[in-house]
């Protein structure tokens, strides 16, 4: 009689919640199943997955085959127990854990090797962005040459910038490609930096810079800067006026005996001691063209008293005798004493006069100042008193700028004469032939 209790606890589970060992000997009544019997089986759905038919036909095979009965004792049949499978060591675990990983990191690699690779295919360079890319370097190379050659008219041409727009349409269409993409923004940065419009501007930079425009001017342009005059002034029609003026070297002796003449009646009537400030200098004329004309500048030394002066007597006395030497060297010589309230008109800024002289009486102003006009030069004399009642931070600032930027001392008596333009009497013949070849100018 069989034991219920105890059969249930023999196959009861196991406390971590594992299935039951089986008993020793096997379960009652198994079934055995040979290595052959799984063999067929696995042989015959392999045949069903490839001819459907095939199981339809044992089917058949196997009703048609006749039922036989047992007639004879059949031997006693024997239970074997079923083989028990040992459990696999935790080192077997491990090795094809790892085994598992190895094949994985292997397959990632080649895949990732293979995306590399399809990615430098479709970024491989085409002929078209090196094309393009190569013929902007090119022609910006070109650009520079020229430009360093002296020769930037060329780049002033039509032609050019025809040129130009057409390395910019390239570059611009092969944008559109994207393998030939990076080589043309490159060829597009290139073209946008290095053109014919920067190249040019700092051709005329440079040429402005050195005064030399062969090579970035139109013929016309560097005929008129070889014009000999000056600009708004000579005209060939009027060329032979030249000789009714002073020759440089005329020009010069005339200033300095002037100058000369000024000092010595302002030393004799005031003991005045005259130290020059700025030597005298001569450079050539711009013609308003371009280049130089034939006259030659010539910038008087300026002459500055040793000391300031304050008292209103001494001052008319210095002034007096600077328009009595004017009037005997040049009787129509136009002299004006440009701090005295009656020589400023009715249409005079009253406040601009009050400002630049120190107010309407003569007394108290802080600046006087004679002007004469000569034939051919103007002079001037003026006194700077900062001492006067009338001088404020504005005066003293504007007197220490003109010290610095224009050359003349901060106070005291100064004595000046306008530079002077005037063509060297060797030349004057050649002036007049020259300006011949300039009838629109």
């Amino acid at each position: 009689m069989v034991r219920w209790e105890s059969d249930r606890d023999r196959y009861a589970p196991l406390p971590d919640g594992a299935p039951p060992l089986p008993p020793p000997g096997g379960y009652r009544n198994a079934r055995r199943t040979s290595t052959a019997a799984v063999v067929d089986a696995a042989a015959g759905s392999a045949r069903a997955a490839s001819d459907p038919a095939a199981p339809a036909a044992s089917t058949a095979s196997a009703a048609a085959r006749p039922q036989t009965t047992a007639s004879a004792p059949s031997a006693p049949t024997t239970t074997a127990s079923p083989p028990t499978a040992s459990p696999r060591s935790p080192s077997r675990k491990r090795s094809s854990t790892r085994t598992a990983r190895r094949r994985e990191r292997r397959r990632a690699a080649e895949e990732a090797t293979a995306a590399s690779a399809a990615r430098a295919a479709r970024r491989r360079p085409t002929a078209l962005g090196l094309a393009v890319l190569a013929i902007a370097i090119v022609f910006a190379a070109v650009l520079v040459i020229v430009m360093l050659a002296g020769a930037g008219r060329g780049l002033m041409s039509g032609f050019a910038v025809v040129l130009q727009l057409v390395v910019l349409a390239a570059a611009l269409a092969a944008l559109r490609s994207p393998r030939a993409r990076r080589h043309a923004a490159i060829a597009l940065a290139v073209s946008l930096f290095v053109n014919v419009w920067t190249v040019g501007t700092v051709g005329m930079l440079r040429a402005a810079e050195t005064r030399d425009y062969a090579g970035v001017s139109t013929y016309a342009q560097e005929h008129a800067a070889t014009f000999p005059g000056r600009k708004g002034y000579d005209s060939a029609e009027h060329a032979d006026d030249v000789y009714h003026f002073a020759s440089y070297e005329e020009a010069v002796a005339r200033t300095e005996e002037l100058m000369r003449l000024v000092r010595e009646e302002i030393t004799a009537q005031t003991g005045i001691v005259w130290v020059e400030y700025a030597p005298a200098e001569t450079r050539t004329v711009p013609n308003g063209y371009g280049g130089d004309s034939m006259y030659l500048e010539y910038r008087p030394s300026v002459w500055v008293a040793d000391r300031a002066v304050t008292d209103v007597a001494e001052k008319t006395a210095i002034a007096e005798a600077y328009v009595r030497i004017v009037e005997a060297h040049d009787p129509s010589a136009y002299i004006s004493q440009r701090n005295d309230p009656d020589e400023w008109g009715d249409y005079a800024d009253e406040d601009f006069q009050h400002r630049r002289w120190g107010g309407d009486d003569i007394a108290t102003q802080h600046t006087w100042q004679t002007a004469a006009w000569l034939d051919e030069f103007g002079m001037a004399l003026e006194i700077v008193d900062l001492s006067a009642p009338t001088a404020d931070d504005d005066l003293l600032s504007y007197r220490a700028y003109v010290e610095q930027y224009v050359g003349e001392p901060r106070e005291g008596v100064i004595l000046s004469i306008n530079p002077v333009d005037a063509v060297p009497e060797a030349q004057r013949a050649e002036f007049v032939e020259r300006m011949q070849e300039y009838p629109d100018l």
